[in-house]
């Protein structure tokens, strides 16, 4: 019986690389490789079926191939370097402080020019390939805190066909993935040592590939939508707080951090959003002690917003050793 050859999962890897000229399709080598526990690339060239009728009794009788697109699905553990590759991909606006590490990157969403922030090209390694999706921006965007685990990530982004090439030499950074355990929360600038997780969904709206008649089956752009941030938390019951916080349609600012180290080799991750507003909370009796589960949204203010003006739904503050113009 033949044995054959198995490709095994676990050596995957993941590239990233920020493009200069987006929508051009052009792929760049990566720059950065991410540890990942999903890659998940869906090719989605369309069939164009010829269904005339030709006297005989099938509904078929011919097909061309149409445009083409790809849509990626991607997640894993947050390390507090490599996530700003997806927060700056999801909001855009991006001002890196510091002369040497560690370096500030401050984020919020960007509003200037066309408002579509920096497109990357994303290389997907195993043994059976290496295949560059170019054009890439990410649509929607995750971060689950669960104080009993690893704070994890989730993601979905937009690109063009995978186009094979020459495997890249990888390298990863040294610092380890995030603790849930080590966040903090403060609601309305009071601590919230009762938070037990936290969800933040970022996402885009309509976004997709558009396509024109230019003689070509890859997109004219890859466009991104308005985008809408939509928390989720679930709190230990020491009190009725959040339920009083929802009857009276209280806004107020809910911060998320994590820091830890010390001189070049500090790393922070903070979310700030000034306007969080609930807009359910739950009483919930599932176990021997009473939580509530809480979603909201995080309303759009000039307070968290960028360089580039506007409003932006939050502000995101990631520290690390990466230098300026890394992520955009």
């Amino acid at each position: 019986m033949s044995t054959g050859s198995t490709a095994s999962t676990y050596q995957t890897v993941l590239g990233i690389a920020k493009e200069t000229q987006p929508a051009t399709g052009a792929p760049v080598a990566a720059t950065a490789f991410i540890p990942v526990k999903k890659l998940e690339p869906d090719n989605k060239p369309v069939k164009l079926y010829d269904e005339s009728w030709k006297g005989s009794m099938v509904e078929i009788t011919g097909v061309q191939a149409g445009v083409q697109s790809a849509e990626l699905s991607l997640g894993g553990n947050v390390y507090a370097d490599t996530v700003g590759w997806f927060l700056a991909g999801m909001l855009g606006d991006v001002a890196t402080t510091g002369a040497s590490a560690p370096f500030t990157h401050t984020m919020a969403l960007l509003n200037s020019g066309n408002g579509q922030p920096t497109s990357y090209t994303l290389t997907d390694t195993d043994p059976l390939s290496t295949r560059q999706y170019a054009s890439c921006r990410f649509s929607e965007l995750t971060l689950k805190w669960d104080a009993a685990e690893l704070l994890t990530w989730e993601g979905k982004a937009i690109g063009w066909t995978g186009a094979t090439a020459s495997a890249p030499t990888s390298s990863f950074s040294t610092i380890p993935p995030v603790p849930a355990w080590a966040l903090t929360a403060t609601i309305g600038g009071v601590a919230a040592p009762n938070v037990k997780s936290v969800e933040l969904a970022f996402k885009r709206s309509n976004s997709e590939a558009i396509f024109t008649a230019q003689n070509s089956q890859n997109p004219y752009e890859v466009h991104v939508g308005p985008i809408t941030l939509e928390p989720k938390i679930q709190f230990i019951a020491k009190d009725e707080q959040p339920l009083l916080d929802f009857l009276n349609n209280t806004t107020q600012p809910l911060v998320l951090n994590y820091a830890t180290g010390a001189g070049a080799s500090a790393v922070q991750l903070q979310v700030t959003m000034t306007g969080w507003n609930y807009d359910e909370v739950k009483k919930d009796k599932g176990n021997s002690w009473i939580e509530f589960a809480a979603g909201g949204k995080a309303i759009g203010n000039v307070t968290d917003a960028g360089v580039s003006g506007g409003y932006s739904p939050c502000k995101v503050i990631v520290k690390n050793a990466l230098p300026a113009s890394t992520y955009v």
